[in-house]
């Protein structure tokens, strides 16, 4: 005790005690607080108090306690130093909002037509965008494959590829960045987008900023190892969401519903969000994922095929340049390849092995024109008995297309189907009316 008698302090009712193992296992997680001149100012003299060794206890005993030792003083005395420093200010994060909200003058300057401005340092690549702001145009089996690819299934094949490679990316740029914040690394605008640039892309400034600023915000919580994990288990549903959309837009729709409907572990999926951007999913439509030359062997088109539901049958036709349906009545093809129906004119698709006998939900979309009034056509769903005899129809469908202008048109019904072969067929409207149709696509699901 004698040793110890300098640290004999007396209770009374004044004294504020702060538990020294409060300090070594906090109950309280790290925070970003906002505080006025005048709130700074109470707990800055307030900190005056953490400065007496008499403020903190090592052991409590009856009607005494005892202040930290030697060591554990200077422990609390280099805590006290560094939060009085904080109290000060915290630069890092201060210049990092700084850069936010230049990056948010610069788009407001965009949307008004003034010249960029404020972006902060940090450096940039070649071809990468400012804003998140281009959705590629391509829908799947409209028009020419973009990209350079010769077909509409060499296009799909790097679609699944590139989808892979970009979840892939996202992982690892996610173990990165986890690892960075673990080690203490403040992950500013321009350590973000060193690490972006390993990867297939390089996202927009604007997505690095953001990402910036949730770290920044959430710390650890923003980056969790389950959400990691979450993200490697979950490659197979996002590849396919999308891998089975026909657009940018389907895609990015589908696969923003997923995390939000399967998100189930600690931390935030901001960041995972923020990555599959607009700008990366184009890349995939567009058919033009940087380097895919380089990588592309050590993927699968194979891995997509899980993406088709058992049982599921999809039918394509694109006009141009299909040319194997029979053309009745006058039907034809125009001088720019689409198929046409119009009035009496009727259009047969080849037949095609259908499913097991079951009961199905059909659905069909065309990309067409319409001619005429807004009453121009009927599609019709026949089942075979052999390869293009005895059938017999199962479904009509009138419809509407767009008259003077292209547009999309799809409809559904729920049938039972029993022969082994199906077979498809446009007619226009007797009574003035019809269609041009570039794109055909049939989903016969169970």
């Amino acid at each position: 005790m004698s040793d110890n008698s300098w640290r004999i302090k007396r209770y009374y009712r004044p004294r504020v005690l702060i538990d020294l193992a409060q300090l070594e296992d906090s109950p309280l997680g790290p925070a970003i607080v906002c505080l006025t001149g005048p709130e700074r100012s109470i707990l800055q003299n307030l900190l005056e108090y953490a400065h007496r060794r008499s403020t903190f206890v090592s052991e409590y005993h009856d009607d005494y306690y005892l202040a930290p030792s030697e060591e554990e003083w200077d422990d609390i005395d280099a805590l006290v130093a560094e939060l009085e420093d904080k109290m000060s200010g915290c630069p890092e994060i201060v210049t990092l909002l700084e850069g936010i909200l230049a990056a948010t003058e610069c788009a407001c300057e965009k949307l008004t037509g003034l010249p960029l401005t404020g972006w902060p340092a940090g450096g940039t690549v070649e071809g990468q965008p400012d804003y998140d702001d281009y959705q590629s145009p391509v829908i799947e089996d409209q028009g020419e494959p973009p990209g350079g690819w010769e077909t509409w299934d060499a296009w799909r094949v790097q679609k699944c590829i590139s989808a892979q490679k970009l979840i892939d990316d996202i992982i690892d740029r996610l173990g990165d960045m986890n690892t960075a914040l673990g080690a203490g690394i403040v992950l500013n605008f321009a350590a973000v987008m060193a690490m972006m640039i390993v990867g297939a892309f390089v996202p927009p400034i604007v997505i690095v900023l953001a990402i910036a600023a949730v770290l920044a915000q959430l710390g650890l919580s923003a980056l969790t190892t389950e959400g990691t994990l979450w993200l490697s288990d979950a490659k197979q549903d996002i590849v396919c969401a999308i891998f089975n959309a026909e657009s940018t837009l389907d895609a990015r729709t589908a696969v923003m519903d997923y995390i939000d409907e399967e998100w189930d572990v600690e931390g935030s999926p901001a960041v995972i969000k923020y990555m599959l951007n607009w700008w990366a999913l184009s890349h995939v439509f567009d058919g033009n994922m940087p380097g895919y030359e380089d990588w592309s062997g050590d993927y699968s088109a194979a891995y997509c095929t899980a993406c088709t539901a058992p049982g599921e049958f999809k039918f394509t036709w694109n006009f141009p340049p299909d040319t194997d349906w029979s053309l009745e009545n006058g039907a034809y093809y125009s001088p720019e390849g689409w198929l046409v129906t119009d009035g009496n004119d009727i259009a047969y698709s080849p037949c095609v092995a259908g499913p097991v006998p079951g009961v199905y939900l059909v659905k069909w979309k065309a990309y067409m024109y319409g001619l005429g009034d807004a009453s121009n056509g009927n599609f019709i769903l026949y089942q075979c008995e052999t390869d293009c005899a005895g059938c017999e129809t199962v479904k009509t469908w009138g419809f509407g297309a767009p008259v003077g202008s292209w547009g999309w048109v799809e409809n559904q019904d729920t049938r039972g189907l029993g022969d082994p072969y199906l077979r498809f067929r446009f007619n226009g409207d007797p009574g003035g009316g019809g269609v041009k149709i570039q794109t055909l696509t049939v989903w016969v699901t169970p």
